[in-house]
């Protein structure tokens, strides 16, 4: 497993871990180091996700921020936009930590 790094002009790990982020260092250790780590489940307990996730509604959905009567927007399915924004948020979030 170790082969790829031999054939990279400068090692990408110290950077990859300087960054803090626990998620990319997750991913960095289970799938460029391949060793054993926790469940991928303790990611969703993470500050960023978690913040997102406090502000899902009742529905699955989430409000949709913009000002506007409270009408209106609920007719023209912003809240259906809003949650769609987030959910590419979190799609994204995963594919870049995959990636990375």
């Amino acid at each position: 497993m170790e082969n790829w790094r031999k054939q990279l002009k400068f090692d990408p790990l110290p950077p990859l871990f300087s960054t803090g982020n626990e998620a990319l260092c997750y991913f960095t250790r289970r799938d460029l180091l391949d060793e054993k780590v926790q469940s991928v489940e303790n990611l969703w307990h993470l500050r960023e996700v978690e913040r997102i996730l406090d502000k899902q509604l009742d529905d699955g959905a989430w409000k949709y921020p913009g000002g506007g009567k409270e009408h209106s927007r609920a007719t023209e399915d912003y809240n259906q936009l809003e949650t769609f924004r987030i959910l590419g948020q979190l799609v994204a979030c995963r594919i870049n930590y995959a990636m990375n």
